[in-house]
């Protein structure tokens, strides 16, 4: 019965040494409509490029904004993003942030990374550019607008963690 109890404890709290706190990172703020990064961009910087290296996508991102836009469905419901872009606009990555009610802008990570997807585009430098839409299910999912000068677009999507 020891050994058993025993088993149990250990378990028990190795299961939670062994488990990363989730932490709310606050990113940026809205100030009179205009948006605001205020987080060091090089932690930007390392969480995305290392998502796009996971992806095998070798970059280095040189812009970072963030972004009002509405769900394209033609509805008005609005959602903010975190874009981030490398120098000639051929590949961006985003990922979804929430505006708290203290107008600022927060991200949910674990460990340095974020708990929510990514959508990375790459291909062309006009156009391209993640985007979100509600499908005919009525699911909320990523999406690239299309290229304007006739090149070719690639999506990328990484799982979320949570539900989103």
């Amino acid at each position: 019965m020891k050994k058993l109890v025993f088993g149990l404890l250990a378990t028990i709290i190795l299961g939670c040494v062994g488990n990363a706190q989730i932490t709310e990172k606050k990113i940026g703020i809205k100030e009179n409509d205009v948006y605001k990064i205020t987080v060091d961009e090089s932690f930007l910087k390392k969480i995305l490029e290392e998502q796009l290296r996971k992806d095998k996508n070798d970059v280095v991102l040189t812009k970072f904004e963030i972004i009002k836009d509405v769900y394209e469905n033609k509805t008005s419901d609005e959602y903010y993003i975190l874009l981030a872009q490398n120098e000639s606009g051929s590949t961006k990555i985003a990922f979804v942030l929430q505006l708290n009610s203290k107008d600022e802008f927060v991200v949910s990570l674990k460990d340095d990374v974020l708990l929510r997807g990514t959508c990375t585009c790459s291909g062309c430098t006009r156009g391209c550019n993640p985007k979100r839409e509600i499908d005919s299910d009525k699911e909320i999912v990523w999406k690239c607008s299309a290229c304007s000068n006739r090149g070719t677009c690639t999506k990328s999507v990484t799982v979320s963690s949570t539900v989103d």
